[in-house]
C-alpha cells in the first residue's frame, strides 16, 4: 500500500527543469492519496480532469451562483517565482456545494435572510491548481426571527411536575438589537426587591412608632406638671408616680444635653451618669445646680464653657424632686432620692 503522500523525484539538468532559485537539484511533486503514479525516465507525473475533480471536486462553476466569471481563473505569483491559479469558494455550515466560486480578490454580501436563527458557521476554502486547500471558518449568529421572551424557566434550573410559564414574542424590525425585554412581558418581582421593601417598611414602623411616643411624652408633661403642683400629698392616685414624672421631666428640660443615656456631650456637656455631685449622699448642690444654673465649671480635669440654664422658675418643687431622683438612680446611679421638702429648703 502506497503512502499518505507519494513523491516523485527527477534528476534535472537541463536550463528549463532548473530549480525556482536557478540551481540544479531535485524536484518534488506531491500527490494526495489514491493517485497512482508511475515515473518513467525523466517525465513528471501530471494529474488528469477527471481524477482531479474525484479527488477535489469539480472546478466547473454552478451557472446558477451569482458570482459568474467568464475568463479563466487569474494567476497569483508565487514568492519565489511562477504563477498558480486560485479560486475562492463559500460555504455556509455542513454544506458540500459551494454557494459562491470566486477569484481573489472578491467582495461579496451574505444574505442571512435565508438562515434559520441560530448559531451557523461560514467556511471559506482557498484552492490552488495543484491542489492545495487552505480553509478558514467564522462562526456566527442570525437573528432574523420575531424576538422570544421565557419566564419561569432559566438554563440550567433543575425542575419537577408542572411548570408554569409565560412566553411572549415581538416582531423584530430593521436595525433593532435583539431585546424581548421590549416586549413588555411581565415578569415576578425579584426577591431583593420584596427584602428591600420590608425593611423600607419595617423602618418605616419603628420610625413613625418612636416619634409617636416623643410626641405623646411631650403633651401629658404639661398635665403631669399641672397634676404635681396641685394641692395634696405626694403619691396620692391623681398624680404620677415619681418615677413616671421625673422620665417625662428629664426628657423634656435635660435630655437635649445631657442625652437620654445620661452620658452628655464631651468637653460641652458634663455627664450625669456616674457623677460626684449626682451621686452624693446630700443632694444640696445638686438641687441648688438645677434651680440656679451653671457655667465654666471644671468637672472630672475637664472645663464645660456651654451654661446650664436656671429652672427655678420653669419647674415646681415637686419636679424638681422627680427630675433629680431620675437622676441620682438611672444608668446605674444609686444615690437617695430627693423630696419635694429639700428643694424648698434650698430655694430660700
Amino acid at each position: 500500500m502506497r503512502s499518505r503522500w507519494s513523491a516523485i523525484c527527477s534528476r534535472s539538468n537541463s536550463p528549463r527543469r532548473r530549480r525556482d532559485d536557478g540551481s540544479r537539484g531535485w524536484r518534488v511533486a506531491r500527490l494526495p492519496p489514491g493517485v497512482d503514479a508511475r515515473v518513467r525516465g525523466r517525465d513528471r507525473p501530471r494529474m488528469g480532469a477527471r481524477t482531479r475533480d474525484s479527488l477535489y471536486g469539480s472546478s466547473r462553476r454552478d451557472p446558477g451562483l451569482a458570482h459568474q466569471a467568464s475568463h479563466p481563473p487569474r494567476r497569483h505569483r508565487r514568492a519565489g517565482g511562477g504563477s498558480a491559479a486560485m479560486r475562492i469558494e463559500i460555504f455556509i455550515d455542513e454544506e458540500s456545494v459551494p454557494r459562491q466560486t470566486l477569484e481573489p480578490p472578491a467582495t461579496l454580501e451574505l444574505d442571512t435572510e435565508g438562515l434559520a436563527d441560530g448559531p451557523h458557521r461560514l467556511r471559506v476554502h482557498a484552492i490552488e491548481d495543484s491542489g492545495t486547500v487552505g480553509v478558514e471558518e467564522i462562526p456566527f449568529t442570525v437573528r432574523n426571527g420575531p424576538g422570544i421572551a421565557v419566564v419561569g424557566l432559566s438554563d440550567g434550573d433543575t425542575v419537577r411536575g408542572r411548570i408554569p410559564l409565560l412566553i411572549n414574542a415581538f416582531a423584530s424590525r430593521p436595525g433593532d438589537a435583539f431585546e424581548p425585554q421590549r416586549a413588555e412581558t411581565p415578569a415576578p418581582i425579584p426577591t431583593w426587591a420584596w427584602v428591600l421593601f420590608l425593611v423600607v417598611v419595617a423602618w418605616g414602623m419603628w420610625y413613625v412608632a418612636t416619634e409617636l411616643r416623643a410626641y405623646q411624652a411631650a403633651a401629658t408633661a404639661p398635665a403631669a406638671s399641672q397634676a404635681a403642683s396641685a394641692p395634696g400629698a405626694p403619691g396620692t392616685a391623681s398624680q404620677p408616680s415619681w418615677a413616671v414624672l421625673g422620665e417625662q421631666v428629664y426628657g423634656n428640660k435635660c435630655a437635649a444635653c445631657h442625652q437620654l443615656t445620661g452620658q452628655g456631650l464631651p468637653g460641652v456637656f458634663p455627664p450625669l451618669k456616674g457623677s460626684a455631685v449626682v451621686t452624693a449622699p446630700d443632694p444640696t448642690e445638686h438641687i441648688r445646680t438645677v434651680l440656679r444654673g451653671l457655667s465654666g465649671k471644671t468637672i472630672g480635669g475637664v472645663t464645660y464653657g456651654s451654661a446650664m440654664p436656671a429652672f427655678a422658675d420653669q419647674l415646681t418643687n415637686d419636679e424638681v424632686a422627680a427630675v433629680l431622683s431620675h437622676e441620682r438612680t438611672s444608668w446605674g446611679n444609686q444615690a437617695p432620692p430627693v423630696k419635694p421638702e429639700d428643694v424648698i429648703a434650698r430655694r430660700q
